[in-house]
């Protein structure tokens, strides 16, 4: 959407997975100052908009991403509702309308062929106002339509036909245009003793994904066309859920906090024309449209729905996103730095803890995407257990995909390698370490090296990496890494720039060569 990937569902986050066992993590003694460094923003289940962008650049198909973020699913055509019922405003004492290329007719009771209560000329704007229970309509002038309120029985609706004409509406307060379907406005009491209108538009399926604004038309057309996929895909999972007049809204889907309903988006739009070509697939799992969840980042590597919604749902998999760390993203990485006093100020609010000043934090364990699963908050008067999701939730961090006063973000040319490997190296276990010549960083399997003279960049692991290690690795006589460990048999193999490494997982054993 114009730069704003927001959540595609709306469910309570609580506790989340039991972590994976790692390396164990020392207390963030914190002093006068927290350091929070995180990557990505957003829930981080699905779909990152970012990683579908770079996977697409990088030549990945559309039925391959999608494969790939949701597992076990197949991508086909499949039955769509016959129509979507769009909430685009709500408790509203008024609704200005104007009419654009054309004339717009207000009718009661039915778009087609309800009483025809006014027509606004092409250009002009009519406001319709809620007052004693009916609705009134306003001329530019400030005269009102047949001097006199329409409506106002139980279940009466006003509508506003143009699509079925010709032309369309523009609607100040959602600041965007119109062109298919018809708008349908109730009157409602959303509180005691008072009365107020709502605005819905209903258009059929494939109009209302032409009209969606989750990514700019500028985008890949592979990224383009995974989105209306999953747009269209969503929609449809979320209307057989809660029906198109659920409670508050009367519709079947909210224009934004779900999904981004843009309205008309120009001839010759190429999100259109992603989705005239994507035209009724979607994204199955045991041939139901599954909950086709997105987020703006996840830092490169997604959350499952279990460790952030406490939801287990066996497409949504916590799985490596080796396209997310591009250079437009601008929370592929992120760094936050907050007082001691401020630190404990939003802590002590949000948990309503007396726990005291906050001196440490101290993170039990970290989910397999590298999320904090659950740590203890550790202040002058207490301390206390919670989890990652709603720790961050309380400090106000994009995510919970944090390290505490410690920089362990994979980054740069070591980024880039882990990428390529699909991060097979597991969570980093140590920051970025850069000794003469390139940089380096330590995983739960194995070390990732760069050679930065030569333009290698190689992981070690097993055996191989311990008898590097014990030759002091990149400053011994063996140089830096030329190439990863092969295997053959028993025997694991590297190349340095001065030598070689052979081991035998037979014996244990491991020799080295220096030329």
């Amino acid at each position: 959407m114009p730069k704003r990937i927001l959540a595609t569902c709306v469910l309570a986050c609580a506790l989340a997975l039991p972590a994976l066992p790692i390396l164990p993590t020392a207390s963030a003694d914190a002093g006068t100052t927290f350091h929070f460094y995180g990557a990505g923003y957003g829930h981080g289940v699905g779909m990152s908009a970012y990683g579908v962008w770079g996977m697409a650049q990088d030549g990945w198909s559309v039925g391959g991403i999608l494969h790939h973020f949701y597992r076990g699913v197949r991508i086909a055509k499949a039955n769509e509702p016959a129509y979507i019922r769009v909430g685009l405003v709500q408790s509203a004492g008024s609704i200005p309308i104007k009419a654009v290329s054309g004339k717009v007719q207000l009718r009661l009771n039915d778009p087609n062929a309800g009483t025809l209560v006014s027509t606004i000329p092409s250009g002009q704007t009519y406001t319709v106002v809620v007052r004693s229970g009916r609705f009134w309509v306003k001329r530019p002038n400030g005269s009102y339509v047949g001097g006199r309120g329409w409506g106002g029985a139980a279940g009466q609706r006003l509508y506003a036909r143009f699509a079925a004409i010709g032309s369309m509406i523009y609607l100040p307060q959602r600041a965007n245009t119109f062109n298919r379907g018809h708008l349908e406005l109730n009157l409602y009491h959303p509180c005691s003793g008072c009365t107020k209108l709502r605005a819905i538009l209903q258009l059929g399926t494939e109009s209302y994904v032409q009209g969606v604004g989750e990514e700019p038309s500028s985008r890949p057309m592979t990224m383009l066309k995974v989105f209306a996929i999953a747009a269209r895909t969503y929609v449809t999972y979320k209307v057989r859920a809660v029906g198109q007049h659920r409670f508050g809204c009367n519709c079947g889907i909210w224009y934004v906090g779900e999904q981004f309903y843009l309205g008309y988006r120009g001839a010759g739009d190429r999100w259109a024309t992603a989705a005239s070509q994507t035209a009724g697939q979607m994204i199955l799992y045991k041939g139901t449209p599954i909950v086709a969840a997105y987020s703006a980042s996840d830092g490169g590597y997604t959350a499952s729905s279990a460790e952030e919604w406490n939801w287990s749902v066996p497409y949504l998999q916590s799985v490596c996103d080796p396209g997310d760390y591009l250079s437009a993203n601008g929370n592929r990485t992120w760094t936050v730095t907050l007082s001691q006093s401020a630190v404990s100020k939003k802590i002590g609010g949000y948990f309503d803890r007396g726990i005291g000043t906050v001196k440490s934090f101290q993170v039990l364990g970290r989910s397999r995407s590298g999320r904090i699963g659950s740590l203890r908050v550790v202040g002058s008067k207490g301390s206390f257990t919670t989890s990652g999701v709603l720790f961050a939730a309380a400090l106000g961090l994009k995510t919970a995909l944090v390290y505490i006063n410690h920089n362990r973000l994979i980054t740069g040319d070591v980024r880039a390698k882990y990428d390529r490997l699909m991060c097979a190296p597991g969570l980093p276990v140590s920051g970025v370490a850069s000794p003469s010549g390139g940089h380096l960083q330590r995983f739960q399997h194995g070390t990732i090296y760069v050679d930065e003279v030569h333009g290698h960049s190689t992981w070690l692991r097993g055996l191989v990496l311990s008898k590097y290690g014990s030759m002091n690795g990149p400053s011994g006589r063996l140089g830096w890494p030329k190439t990863g460990v092969v295997s053959k048999g028993a025997s694991r193999t590297a190349a340095f720039v001065h030598g070689s490494i052979t081991c035998s997982t037979k014996t244990g054993h491991c020799f080295s060569h220096v030329s």
